[in-house]
């Protein structure tokens, strides 16, 4: 993901994989919406600025949930490092789908 060129609406995913006793495996795929920087009464030594974080809330369905009050799950990262290390543009989701697909067709140890 390139931090750089994040701005605020913009959509990012997570994607991972789903293992479980005697059920197959699934793709799991998380979307996130980017809110902005927000400043919050409580910090982070990896803050990039201290109380600054960087604000995303989960799509639920085909939604977004933009009150913190409501359904949707709200994150806040502290830096542009750990944006950059677990989350992913829609290229890279593709990408990374590919790559656990291929793992679980292959019959892969996951």
């Amino acid at each position: 993901m390139n931090f750089d060129s994040l701005s605020i609406g913009d959509i990012v995913y997570k994607c991972g994989v789903d293992v479980k006793d005697n059920m197959p495996v699934s793709i799991l795929v998380v979307t996130w919406k980017y809110l902005g920087v927000v400043e919050k009464s409580f910090t982070s030594i990896d803050c990039d600025s201290p109380h600054k974080f960087y604000k995303f809330i989960q799509c639920l369905g085909s939604r977004f949930n933009d009150s913190e009050n409501g359904d949707s799950a709200v994150v806040y990262i502290p830096s542009a490092r750990q944006i950059q290390n677990q989350l992913l543009s829609l290229e890279e989701l593709m990408e990374e789908m590919q790559f656990w697909h291929a793992k679980i067709e292959a019959g892969e140890e996951l």
